[in-house]
């Protein structure tokens, strides 16, 4: 499980009303109609959904210093993990309480519109009764180690945190940065930004990968005089690949045998991206029909989309990254040296000056 934090906005103006609106809501893309989106729990101290946002921000203005009172965090699973309702109001609650905000004004919303189910948080930093606000010291420790603990007690696999859980004590115990970085490449995350999508079903990884494997090839199929959705399924097989038609009309393309998928907007945007080009691809193609065991049938024997792929993909990226981190770093570690001993003389030439003008 990870628990990302969302920054408010720059001017410190974050919006109860916006932010619930994005938390609870969605427009259908075909229609444009409003939707409702996904399950609701209100902290006790609300009366009502329509009324939350209101209350809150009715709150917060009993506190004139505080200049955002909105805290958002999010608690996501790892993909294949589907939490029961009871399973993630608790672990929502309980990171609430960790945090130091039981007694607050809080909206938990949980999606799964995503490869991974996740949980957004919506609190109010001012206490509604006492008026004071809160901000948690090191909030990333706190849900980092609430995290562990609550993966140990729902049965979830482990992340690489800050923390790991600790078998003989029982516990969740800080992990070194030596341990982490141990951790990290044990299991081949990548750290910062990238680490989302690396442990998250690596979607920016197969997004390459497709657009590098099978982009081209869809191209040369769409540009023939006769031809079908039987061509571009042997095709994408061929690759490890299937795609698949959504209810509301998208296309998505997964990679066999795992759960990852793209949205083939996203990889095959020439063809698939906006309505008018779908609607183009889908008069060439005909009618849409599911992969048969024909269809599935590989011209030549099927890649399969493994690490060793994936890394193929990125190898030239994540070294030139890598080499541009290094040459930062001596950088950064020659600038230092020079202004340490800019800073030591600085010293030393006050030293002298003040216990020639001040004799003790």
């Amino acid at each position: 499980m990870l628990a990302p934090i969302s920054c408010g906005r720059r001017n410190k103006g974050t919006s109860f009303r916006l932010l619930q609106n994005y938390l609870v809501t969605e427009r259908d893309s075909e229609t444009g109609e409003k939707l409702a989106r996904g399950e609701i729990v209100l902290s006790d101290n609300l009366l009502s959904l329509d009324t939350a946002a209101p209350e809150m921000a009715s709150a917060a203005s009993s506190n004139r210093r505080g200049q955002d009172p909105v805290y958002h965090f999010q608690l996501t699973w790892q993909p294949g993990e589907r939490p029961s309702r009871e399973q993630w109001e608790s672990a929502a609650k309980r990171a609430i309480a960790d945090l130091g905000y039981a007694e607050h004004q809080y909206l938990i919303v949980a999606h799964d519109d995503k490869a991974h189910f996740h949980v957004h948080i919506m609190l109010n930093k001012v206490h509604p009764e006492t008026t004071r606000a809160h901000t948690p010291l090191r909030d990333m420790l706190i849900l980092d180690k609430a995290l562990r603990e609550i993966e140990h007690e729902q049965g979830w696999k482990e992340s690489v945190g800050h923390y790991r859980w600790d078998a003989v004590t029982g516990t969740a115990v800080r992990n070194t940065r030596e341990e982490r970085h141990a951790l990290s490449n044990a299991n081949a995350k990548a750290s910062g930004k990238a680490s989302k999508f690396e442990h998250y079903h690596d979607a920016v990884s197969l997004q390459a990968y497709v657009k590098d494997k099978a982009a081209l090839d869809l191209l040369g199929i769409l540009s023939r005089d006769k031809s079908d959705w039987g061509a571009v399924h042997r095709m994408l097989h061929g690759h490890g690949l299937e795609m698949k038609k959504g209810e509301q009309g998208g296309y998505t393309v997964h990679a066999i045998g795992t759960e990852l998928y793209v949205k083939a907007s996203d990889v095959f945007r020439c063809s698939f991206a906006g309505k008018t080009n779908r609607a183009q691809t889908e008069r060439r193609l005909g009618e849409w029909w599911e992969a048969t065991d024909a269809d599935r049938v590989p011209v030549n024997k099927p890649l399969q989309y493994e690490e060793t792929l994936r890394q193929s993909v990125r190898d030239a990226k994540t070294q030139e990254r890598e080499e541009a981190r290094r040459e930062l770093k001596k950088r950064f570690g020659v600038y230092r040296a020079e202004i340490r001993s800019k800073q030591r003389s600085h010293t030393v030439s006050a030293h002298v000056f003040f216990g020639r003008a001040f004799p003790s």
